[in-house]
């Protein structure tokens, strides 16, 4: 069996890379950047390198030039191992630098094991770095950098309207209204054709549409079959994807005149005590399904409306209390006032009666 150095900034990467590999018998060195990389197969002479392209210090590139630059360890086979946006530039910039095999993540165990097998077993020489490879790199880092920098323009845009929603959500006293508000912003914040908010049971019934009118789609209406659905989906308290390839609603078990889609997220509405309802989208917009971050974002929404409704809820009930009290308290003072007032009437009456014309002051003179 060879002797594998993985390098990879990540350790949960290397990880994987390890229990894949050693599974099958080979020896395993790691190390987290370039530098420690070159200094590890210059003294232990390892039979191949897989490693990451994009790392701090030294990336994958720099380490394959600098190996190559070397007599001594020029030789050694290196796979790249990759989450790199653009795939084929990353494979064809690899071969500029004698790397002809490259891994992308994720990739399943037995792509990774006869790559490895590929790569041991090819008898030819790496090839010599191509004269343009450090123009290719430095396109190539730039592109990543400028996908991270719209990635980023992209969240801060999404932190901002989630922080407007969420004011506007808080604002609303009414919890009907709230849970309208938030039907509202979860679809735009999603990207989302259209979405339905749901308190159902015990929570009093409510059920919020954005996006579509329930009088062109009856089966918007069927508040109860829509809430078997989608209840069940989020029965583990956890958001829930899924993509609906025949986009019949029917797939799913929703009532007939229910909108067709072609993807959907539900996330429950709950607070860290109680499960109020659910929140449930269709059909993601310029894209084929949500996303991992979509779901993310949408059981923070749910945890967030469910906050505020239970609060509603608290304040409504304390609301209620203390109306009903202060209705106690003063039946309560009424009563003993009427009491009061019944002993002082009986007791003047009594004066009169026992009182005289002199007593009150209309004797004659």
């Amino acid at each position: 069996m060879a002797k594998i150095l993985i390098v990879d900034d990540n350790p949960s990467n290397r990880s994987l890379l390890v229990e894949i590999l050693s599974n099958c018998g080979h020896s395993i060195r790691e190390a987290s950047d370039g530098g420690e990389a070159l200094t590890l197969v210059s003294a232990e002479r390892p039979d191949l390198v897989i490693t990451d392209i994009l790392m701090p210090t030294m990336d994958g590139y720099e380490f394959v030039r600098r190996l190559r630059s070397v007599t001594e360890i020029a030789h050694t086979p290196v796979i790249f191992w990759t989450a790199v946006f653009r795939e084929r530039d990353a494979r064809d910039l690899g071969r500029e630098c004698g790397v002809e095999y490259t891994l992308t993540k994720p990739c399943s165990d037995e792509t990774v094991r006869q790559t490895v097998d590929a790569c041991l077993h090819k008898g030819a020489p790496p090839a010599p770095v191509a004269e343009n490879f450090d123009r290719d790199h430095l396109r190539l880092v730039l592109d990543k950098l400028t996908k991270q920098t719209i990635e980023m323009t992209d969240v801060n845009a999404r932190l901002d309207a989630l922080l407007e929603a969420s004011l506007r959500i808080a604002s609303e006293t009414d919890p009907g209204r709230m849970l309208d508000e938030f039907c509202k912003s979860a679809r735009h914040l999603l990207s989302a054709k259209f979405g339905l908010v749901g308190m159902v049971g015990a929570n009093a019934e409510h059920v919020s549409v954005a996006g579509l009118s329930p009088e062109a789609y009856p089966g918007l209406k069927d508040t109860s079959r829509m809430d078997a659905v989608i209840s069940g989906l989020v029965s583990g308290q956890k958001p829930v994807r899924a993509r609906n390839t025949s986009a019949e609603p029917g797939k799913f078990g929703f009532p007939k005149n229910f909108p067709s889609f072609s993807s959907m997220l539900a996330a429950p509405i709950a607070s860290p005590k109680q499960s109020y309802g659910w929140l449930c989208l269709f059909h993601r917009l310029g894209a084929v399904e949500f996303t991992e971050e979509d779901a993310r974002l949408a059981g923070i929404l749910g945890g967030l409306a469910g906050r505020i409704y239970e609060n509603r809820r608290l304040y409504a009930a304390a609301q209620a209390q203390k109306m009903e009290a202060l209705g106690q308290l003063a039946g309560g003072m009424a009563h003993d006032f009427n009491n009061a007032l019944n002993v002082i009437i009986g007791f003047s009456k009594m004066l009169l009666a026992n009182s005289t014309p002199h007593d009150n002051g209309l004797s004659s003179r």
